[in-house]
């Protein structure tokens, strides 16, 4: 019985190409403290690429007073481009940004839940 569950956990904690006779004991890099690591660090990126997109939300409202109050009454055509460049800049690097905090943890979540099946 005791050989039987200690068969049973070196079969779950080695694939089967290392899990052959002679070899016991064997870890990989997926257990332990690394999975924790690994696990926080995707959740790091996740949150602070959506921070990211989320404060260049701000930098549109700062782009359109710097327009209106800057640029428009002055009738300056170059900074007039500079302006739009940037505000279409801004609007695009958030969405990306959330985006790929989103498209992590969506990741995350599928290996977190993967060995649940």
């Amino acid at each position: 019985m005791i050989a039987d569950l200690a068969g049973i956990r070196e079969a779950a904690r080695c694939p089967p190409s290392l899990s052959s006779e002679g070899r016991t004991g064997c870890r990989l890099n997926s257990s332990g403290w690394s999975r924790r690591f690994g696990r926080f660090c995707n959740c790091t990126t996740s949150f602070l690429c959506i921070t990211a997109g989320s404060l260049l939300a701000m930098f549109s409202p700062l782009l359109l007073k710097w327009l209106i109050d800057g640029i428009i009454p002055q009738r300056g055509m170059g900074l007039l481009l500079v302006a739009v460049a940037l505000i279409f800049l801004g609007h695009q690097g958030r969405v990306a940004l959330t985006s790929l905090g989103s498209y992590i943890m969506l990741s995350a979540s599928q290996k977190w839940a993967s060995p649940l099946e």
